[in-house]
This record gives structure tokens, sequence and C-alpha cells, in this order.
């Protein structure tokens, strides 16, 4: 199973995703990731929600697969 890797960018500000997570396939693993995302936007460990990031997603060979922009 391959290991997908999520980045979230907001301007200058980067949070790394350096344990990745297994998925079946990329599509999978961004779905876990916009949920885990949601809920650290809840928990308060990200600003406002009225601010933009995106999420960045790499594959194991560190290549980028897609970016959202999440809000």
């Amino acid at each position: 199973m391959p290991r997908f890797f999520f980045h979230l960018e907001h301007g200058l500000e980067s949070i790394r995703d350096d344990e990745g997570v297994l998925a079946d396939d990329a599509e999978t693993a961004v779905t876990q990731a916009s949920k885990a995302f949601a809920e650290m936007r809840e928990a308060g460990e990200l600003p406002s929600a009225n601010e933009e990031w995106m999420l960045v997603v790499r594959d194991e060979q560190h290549n980028e697969l897609s970016r959202i922009v999440i809000q």
C-alpha cells in the first residue's frame, strides 16, 4: 500500500507531514487528510477559518500529486 504525505502551506508558514498515511490511492488519502485538517482547525491548532491554506499532496518519491485550497 503506498504512503502519501500532506503538507500544509499558508503564505510563508508550512506544516510538514513527515509520517504520511498509508492508503489505497491518492483520492482516499486526500479524503482522510481533509478530515484531519478540519479536526486540527476545530481544536485550535491552526489559525482562523477565514485564512486560506493549501494542502499539498505528495507521494513516497516526494512528487507533488495535488494542491487543494482549504478554507
